[in-house]
C-alpha cells in the first residue's frame, strides 16, 4: 500500500504538470510514479498524453501499446497510441488499433473518430470503403440476417479483406452475403448482372402503357417525391434532422436520447462542429465534465480544419472553461476563459472568468494557512517592535496574517506599527477588522481610539472610548483617553460645555458650596473677582472653569 501512495503521488503531481503545460515536467513524474509501479496501466497513458503534448509521438504510441499490454479490457489504451499513430501518419495501424479498442468499447465516440480520421489517410478514403466505416459492426448486428453471417469466419474474412482492398469486392459480388452486407452497408439493393437483367424484363412486363394519362399523371407526381427522397438522404441534411431530435430531448432532459442523437448528428456530418458543442453540453449537463472538454476539444480542432465562425470556436472555449470551473480547476478554467476571450469578446465570459480569478485567490489564501508558521512570524514581528524596527515588524505581522487570517490580535499588533509609522488609515483598517473577529478584544478598541486621535478625529475617538467603558468600566487607559480628548481639538462651545460638565472634577467643583457662593458673587459683581483671585486654591479652580469654557472673564 505505501507504494501505491508513492506512485499516486507522482502521478498526481504529473497531472499538475500537464494542465500547468509543464510536459516535460509531467513525463518526469510519470516516469517516477512508474518506477515505483511499473504495472499500473494508468501512468502509461498519462505519459502518453504528455509525450504527445511534446510531439514525441512515437514514445506516445509505445506507451499507449504499454497500458494496451498491461489491460487489453481498459479502452484508454487504445485511444492514447490511435491519437498518436494518426499524427505519425501510420493509418493502418490506426485502423488495426481502433477495431481492437471497438471490440472492447463498441460505442467509443472517440475511437469511432479516431477510425474516421485513418480512413480518410488511407487511398479511396472511408467513404469510398464502407467496409471500414466505423459503423460497420453496429450495423452488421443491428440486422439479423448479417449477425447471423458474422457467426461464419469465411464471411469475417472476405470482410477483412474487404476492409484492406474494397476494390475486391466486384470478385465477390457472386456471394448473396456480400450483396446483403452492401444492401446493409449502403442502403441500396446489389444484384449481380444476371439478377438485374431479370429485374428489368419484369418491369418491361409490368409497365403501364406511356399513353394512359393516368400513367403520365403518377409519372410526373413521382418526379418530386424522388428528388425529396434525395434530399431526405444527404447526410448533411440527415445531420440536422438528427440535430433538431436532439434539441428537443435536451430541452425535455432526457439527456441519454439527446447524446445518441447529437452523436449521430457528428457521424453524419463531422466537419460541423456545432454537434460536437451541443453533445458536450449534455455531457456537461450530466456532470461527465472530462467528456465535455474532450467534444470541446475536438470542436475546436475540426473548427480549425473547416474554417469555422470564432464565435463557434469561442463558445467551445468557453464550455470548456465552465467544466473546469465546475471542478473547481480554477487555474485551467481561467485558460479557456482566456481562449474563447481571444476569439469573441463575452461579457457572460469576462464576468465568469473573474468569478474563476477571485475563487483562485480564495483557495491560494486557504491553502496557505498554518497557525504554527503564523506564530513564529508573530513572535519575529514582536522582536522587531521591541527594537523600533517597525518597517520589519509590520512585514512580519503581515505574513502571520496571511499564514492565519483569523486571529485578531494579529491586526491589532500591525495597526501599532502603522501608528507609529504615522500611517493612520491603515491602521485604522487593521483596528476594524480586529473589532470584527473579536467584539471583546479591548486593545483593539484602545488602538482604534488612539488613531483616532492622532487623525484629530476626537469625537469619534470619545465614542470609540465610551465603547471601552462599557466593556471595562475601570479601564483607566479609557478614561484618560476621554480627558485628552475633551482638553484638544476644536469642538462647538454646547459640545465643549457637555463634555466638562461630565469631567469629574468640575462637577466636585460645581457641588463645593463655597464655590457656588463665590460664582454668585462674580455673576452679581465682577469686581468680586480680582479679590478671590489672591486665594491661590480658588483662582486654580476658577482657571479650570474658564479653560473648560463654563465661565468667562471680561
Amino acid at each position: 500500500m505505501a507504494a501505491e501512495g508513492k506512485g499516486s503521488h507522482f502521478k498526481d503531481a504529473g497531472n499538475k504538470a500537464l494542465k500547468e503545460e509543464k510536459f516535460t515536467e509531467a513525463v518526469d513524474m510519470y516516469t517516477k510514479a512508474l518506477e515505483v509501479e511499473p504495472e499500473n496501466p494508468v501512468y502509461y497513458s498519462n505519459r502518453s498524453a504528455a509525450y504527445a503534448k511534446l510531439e514525441n509521438f512515437q514514445k506516445a504510441a509505445d506507451d499507449g501499446q504499454k497500458a494496451i499490454d498491461l489491460k487489453p479490457t481498459w479502452v484508454k489504451g487504445y485511444s492514447r497510441k490511435a491519437y498518436a499513430l494518426i499524427k505519425l501518419e501510420r493509418y493502418e495501424e490506426v485502423k488495426e488499433v481502433c477495431e481492437q479498442g471497438l471490440k472492447v468499447d463498441p460505442e467509443n465516440q472517440q475511437l469511432k473518430d479516431n477510425l474516421r480520421n485513418a480512413m480518410r489517410g488511407l487511398p479511396g478514403g472511408v467513404e469510398g470503403n464502407p467496409f471500414a466505416s466505423p459503423e460497420i459492426w453496429a450495423k452488421l448486428v443491428a440486422d439479423p440476417v448479417t449477425r447471423a453471417y458474422l457467426q461464419q469466419d469465411d464471411y469475417r474474412m472476405m470482410l477483412d479483406q474487404l476492409r484492406s482492398n474494397p476494390s475486391a469486392v466486384a470478385s465477390l459480388l457472386h456471394d448473396e452475403r456480400i450483396q446483403k452486407t452492401l444492401n446493409v452497408l449502403l442502403g441500396v439493393d446489389i444484384m449481380t448482372p444476371e439478377a438485374a437483367a431479370g429485374r428489368v424484363r419484369q418491369q418491361r412486363e409490368e409497365k403501364p402503357s406511356t399513353t394512359s394519362p393516368s400513367a403520365g399523371h403518377a409519372q410526373k407526381e413521382k418526379i418530386p417525391e424522388e428528388k425529396k427522397a434525395d434530399n431526405a438522404d444527404d447526410p448533411a441534411s440527415q445531420a440536422l434532422q438528427e440535430k433538431e431530435l436532439g434539441n428537443t430531448a435536451y430541452k425535455k432532459r432526457d439527456f441519454e436520447s439527446a447524446l445518441l442523437h447529437y452523436s449521430k448528428a457528428a457521424e453524419l456530418d463531422p466537419t460541423n462542429i456545432t454537434f460536437l458543442t451541443n453533445r458536450a453540453a449534455v455531457h456537461f449537463e450530466m456532470g461527465n465534465y472530462d467528456q465535455c472538454i474532450e467534444d470541446c476539444e475536438r470542436a475546436v480542432d475540426v473548427g480549425r480544419e473547416e474554417r469555422a465562425d470564432f464565435k463557434l470556436i469561442a463558445k467551445a472555449f468557453a464550455r470548456i472553461g465552465n467544466a473546469h470551473f465546475k471542478q473547481k480547476h480554477w487555474e485551467d478554467a481561467i485558460k479557456f476563459y482566456d481562449k474563447s476571450l481571444a476569439e469573441n469578446r463575452s461579457d457572460d465570459v469576462r464576468k465568469q472568468r473573474q468569478q474563476a480569478d477571485k475563487n483562485l485567490e480564495e483557495e491560494r489564501a486557504r491553502a496557505y494557512i498554518n497557525p504554527e508558521l503564523s506564530l513564529e512570524d508573530k513572535e519575529k514581528g514582536n522582536a522587531c517592535f521591541q527594537k523600533g524596527d517597525f518597517p520589519t515588524a509590520m512585514k512580519h505581522y503581515t505574513e502571520a496574517i496571511r499564514r492565519n487570517p483569523e486571529d485578531a490580535k494579529l491586526y491589532s499588533n500591525r495597526a501599532a506599527c502603522y501608528t507609529k509609522l504615522a500611517e493612520f488609515r491603515l491602521g485604522l483598517e487593521d483596528c476594524e477588522k480586529c473589532i470584527q473577529l473579536d467584539p471583546n478584544f479591548i486593545k483593539g478598541y484602545l488602538r482604534k481610539a488612539a488613531i483616532l486621535v492622532g487623525l484629530k478625529d476626537f469625537s469619534k475617538a470619545l465614542q470609540v472610548y465610551e465603547e471601552v467603558l462599557e466593556l471595562d468600566p475601570n479601564n483607566q487607559e479609557a478614561k484618560d483617553g476621554m480627558m485628552k480628548c475633551h482638553m484638544s481639538g476644536p469642538v462647538s462651545p454646547e459640545e465643549a460645555r457637555q463634555r466638562a460638565l461630565r469631567d469629574p472634577e468640575i462637577q466636585e467643583i460645581f457641588a463645593d458650596p463655597a464655590m457656588q457662593l463665590i460664582l454668585r458673587q462674580m455673576e452679581q459683581n465682577p469686581g468680586a473677582l480680582a479679590e478671590h483671585l489672591k486665594n491661590p486654591h480658588i483662582a486654580q479652580k476658577i482657571r479650570k472653569l474658564v479653560e473648560s469654557g463654563l465661565i468667562q472673564i471680561k
